[in-house]
């Protein structure tokens, strides 16, 4: 079974070549004739081109079975096995463009594609890829006309391999960030199924991976665990770095309030950077009594405070600042750090609703004076939902003569040291992290 996906054919047998000159002048005046075409025949040109390729292909192999570690490991095994794999039955050969090596069970033979492979670190993998499928032949008993073995076979032999990483399969034109590994063992563990002669369909090709799936994809026999090539390994650690770094180098910031108190006024504060979202909203939010507070909707992120009143919530810790998406919630932009709200002996229900209607009142024979950016002026609103900021037109003309600042009803939260910020890219890398064989 090759791990390019598909049943291995039987190859065609090395090119015999032409005869070779005996003489140096003939050697060199027959390679002249090749390179350039006069002289020879296109046929005769193809076939040393084959013979050439098959000897690179021999040299490279003989390399890897006595060099490479994961070729030798595998040997090795397979020698533990009662199945040692002698340097004459991993042959190189031509093959047809579709794949770069299959495995052929009756005779216990890897086959290389001579000229299809790209690197010499594509050969390795094509080559363990074979030489796992050897292993599940010797010692499973593997048969291969039960699409549940081969499928088996093909998880194991993707996922081991080497052939699933992140490099590779980004030549291929694949790219995630989550699950990118299980996602390329899957879907080349199923094109192979697919190709089996006793599949019918895609489908049914799909049916048996997922049968098998579970338990063949944390076999990582014969090796201890699965593990992410070096070159994928340290691609990750610097994605990771980055992911981690740029928070705090650009970004929405937003601060610890000091020291909130139930149904108190308290003051949020933030910096923001250019390509921030135009707006967004302020909630508060307690995993302890799993709450959730609107305090503050269609926030401005240039002005950079507001002073709202919180509303009455549970007094305790466990509370979290989070400035969110005004059409998605779900859509965290940043949080705080955990705090604890305290409590407001002097406010009941009844006094915080006269305390916010005299506030109106009072306010509204004052102007209010925010800080924006010139020739933006913002005003607040209070409703059941929280302190909601809005932003008059340009043509609009503010006089304002003395500062106040914006008291607003429902609103709350507070109390502690710094925040953290964009957690959404960060998870995203981690995930990734914890986190392709033999196709071109």
């Amino acid at each position: 079974m090759d791990s390019s996906g598909k049943s291995s054919s039987t190859p065609e047998p090395p090119p015999a070549g032409p005869s070779q000159p005996t003489s140096a002048f003939e050697r060199w005046r027959r390679k002249a004739a090749l390179v350039t075409g006069l002289g020879v025949s296109e046929e005769e040109r193809l076939a040393d081109l084959k013979l050439h390729q098959t000897r690179q292909c021999e040299k490279m192999k003989d390399y890897l079975m006595q060099a490479s570690p994961a070729v030798v490991f595998m040997l090795k095994h397979l020698k533990l096995s009662g199945c040692e794999v002698p340097p004459q039955n991993v042959m190189c050969a031509p093959c047809d463009w579709s794949r770069a090596g299959g495995f052929s069970p009756n005779p216990g033979a890897v086959v290389l594609c001579s000229g299809h492979f790209f690197s010499q670190k594509h050969m390795e993998t094509t080559l363990v890829h074979e030489l796992v499928h050897m292993y599940d032949h010797c010692k499973f008993k593997v048969d291969w006309s039960n699409l549940r073995h081969h499928a088996c076979s093909e998880i194991r032999a993707n996922s081991l391999s080497g052939d699933c990483r992140y490099t590779r399969e980004l030549r291929r034109g694949f790219a995630a960030f989550s699950k990118q590994h299980q996602a390329c063992v899957r879907r080349r563990a199923v094109i192979s199924v697919a190709e089996n002669p006793a599949c019918p369909d895609i489908a049914t090709a799909e049916k048996a991976v997922n049968e098998v799936w579970d338990s063949c994809f944390t076999d990582t026999r014969p090796f201890d665990e699965f593990v992410l090539p070096p070159s994928t390994t340290k691609m990750f650690n610097k994605l990771a770095l980055i992911a981690l770094v740029t928070p705090f180098v650009a970004g929405l910031q937003i601060f610890i309030p000091d020291t909130p108190t139930s149904a108190g006024p308290i003051t949020l504060k933030w910096v923001s950077e250019p390509g921030d979202p135009a707006t967004f909203s302020f909630e508060l939010v307690n995993e302890v009594f799993h709450n959730a507070f609107a305090v503050a909707n269609n926030v401005i992120p240039e002005l950079g405070s507001i002073d709202i009143v919180l509303p009455v919530v549970p007094v305790g810790a466990g509370y979290s600042l989070h400035a969110v998406n005004v059409g998605n919630i779900n859509d965290v932009y940043a949080q705080t750090g955990q705090f604890s709200i305290g409590p407001n002996g002097a406010t009941s229900v009844t006094s915080l609703s006269q305390s916010r209607t005299s506030s109106a009142s009072a306010s509204a024979s004052k102007t209010t004076t925010l800080s924006v950016p010139p020739t933006t002026h913002s005003t607040t609103s209070t409703s059941a939902f929280g302190t909601t900021i809005t932003t008059p037109s340009a043509s609009a003309t503010t006089s304002q003569t003395s500062a106040a600042p914006v008291s607003s009803a429902p609103a709350n939260f507070n109390a502690a040291p710094a925040m953290k910020s964009n957690m959404g890219a960060i998870a995203a890398v981690l995930l990734s992290a914890v986190a392709g064989a033999v196709v071109l």
